[in-house]
């Protein structure tokens, strides 16, 4: 036993060099990896408001009681799906028939919410864009893409056009919603 130990000397330390630089390496991807998700987070909860007028935004939302309206809206609810090559997408929007702010979200190969408007009456404008993210592997990439349709409510469709991208890749296209 005094031979073996003799064999491994614990004590040198030409070794290390190596693994320091592999922890710093591990330490440098996890960084980026972190800032990625807050990037990502950014994006869905903010979009493209600028940071401060987001956070001046949250916090008053949390401070502040929005007053009831006395007018009744009647809320709609739309779905759809999209898909391309082998990537596919569920989109969910929810607005009032009379118009106002759309709200939704990205549901299936990419995650995100919907942020828009609608103007309300049959054949009426509605717009908005889309933030979120598409996982590659485990890692988040951001993706936007903005759309600009009509609400028909006589067929209870909504046929919209969009464009968008993630990861440097961009396309455009169109689908149909149904409520």
């Amino acid at each position: 036993m005094k031979g073996l130990l003799k064999k491994y000397d614990f004590s040198s330390q030409s070794g290390i060099a190596p693994i320091i630089v592999l922890l710093f390496i591990l330490l440098f991807l996890g960084l980026l990896i972190g800032f990625d998700y807050g990037y990502v987070y950014y994006l869905e909860k903010c979009g493209d408001s600028p940071i401060n007028t987001c956070l001046a935004d949250s916090s008053k939302k949390t401070d502040e009681q929005s007053p009831q309206s006395t007018e009744k809206k009647t809320p709609i609810t739309a779905t759809g799906s999209f898909s391309v090559k082998n990537y596919g997408v569920t989109i969910s929007m929810t607005f009032p028939l009379e118009g106002g702010t759309v709200n939704g979200n990205v549901n299936g190969d990419c995650n995100g919410t919907v942020r828009g408007s609608y103007k309300g009456g049959d054949n009426g404008i509605i717009s908005g864009n889309i933030f979120g993210k598409c996982t590659v592997f485990f890692v988040p990439i951001p993706a936007k893409a903005s759309f600009s349709g009509n609400v028909n409510q006589q067929q209870k469709t909504i046929f919209i056009e969009g464009n968008g991208g993630a990861a440097g890749f961009s396309g455009s296209g169109s689908m149909t919603l149904t409520y």
